[in-house]
């Protein structure tokens, strides 16, 4: 069975990510073969609730098709989405997504976690973990990720920790990601340089994370026997540089009591690593 496109209910499509890579690929493949698999909807009070298939809609629908070929279900909307996941699991699918499918299934259809749990054949303690990483993540990052600009492992794995600590810090980063697309190897350094970051260093680190990662790439480079050495030299210079923008930037506003407290405050974290750091011995000359 063939229908238009307006005929198509979307309104599971905010429960899947968009994945670029996967959907140039399907593109492709439509584009030289036409639709293969129909996708799969449920008739429901007269919509066509689109169950699975919604890569090959937005697929088609950059190709201009004019219609889509349709498999029907004759379930209710929320039971053939238990069974889409069930049946029809691609490699794509992710606790991320797994979690938005189980999330929309209690809060809109009203079903248990238990039942939940019984219908995805789970045990209760893996519907729990999916809910709660859905809702530990704000609106902003799952958006992104939704849209493809952040992947749902990237999310999965240094978001959703990073938003437990700190919502903020979790944010500027998401921001970053969905501005440069960083390799999941990069993020995973600047999350790990955060991690092990004091308050100060931290809020430096979202601030400018594509220096941090401009400086782990370097530092990769630097030969074994000059790294220590050039390293220390290379971020040093980088703090000189900050720290000259900082003081530029700082001098053109007046600073209200609060944040001028907290200004001091890290100036004087700062200031302490500094002493650290005039410490270093020389070594005279062999």
């Amino acid at each position: 069975m063939n229908l238009e496109f307006h005929q198509l209910d979307l309104r599971y499509q905010a429960l899947r990510s968009v994945q670029p890579r996967l959907e140039k690929r399907l593109l492709s493949s439509l584009h030289e073969h036409g639709q293969q698999t129909p996708i799969v909807v449920s008739l429901h009070d007269g919509q066509h609730v689109v169950v699975d298939g919604y890569k090959r809609v937005r697929a088609l629908q950059q190709l201009h098709a004019d219609t889509v070929k349709v498999l029907h279900w004759e379930l209710l909307p929320s039971s053939a989405l238990i069974v889409a996941r069930l049946m029809c699991a691609s490699p794509g699918d992710n606790a991320l997504e797994q979690g938005w499918c189980l999330s929309h299934l209690k809060d809109e259809s009203g079903v248990n976690e238990s039942e939940l749990a019984r219908r995805f054949d789970r045990d209760v303690s893996w519907v729990h973990r999916r809910l709660a990483l859905v809702k530990r993540l704000p609106e902003e990052i799952v958006g992104l990720v939704q849209q493809g600009k952040v992947g749902a492992f990237v999310a999965q794995k240094y978001l959703v920790p990073l938003a437990r600590a700190h919502l903020q810090h979790a944010c500027q980063l998401a921001r970053w990601i969905a501005a440069t697309r960083p390799s999941t190897r990069s993020v995973g350094g600047v999350y790990s340089i955060w991690q092990n970051s004091n308050a100060a260093t931290r809020q430096w680190v979202v601030d400018h994370p594509e220096l941090v990662e401009r400086a782990r790439t370097e530092e990769q480079r630097t030969p074994p026997s000059a790294s220590v050495h050039e390293a220390v030299l290379k971020d040093v210079g980088m703090v000189a540089a900050v720290s000259r923008r900082a003081a530029q930037q700082a001098g053109q506003v007046p600073w209200p009591p609060v944040q001028h407290r907290q200004l001091m405050a890290r100036l004087s974290d700062a200031q302490q690593l500094l002493e650290q750091l005039r410490g270093v011995e020389e070594v005279p000359s062999a």
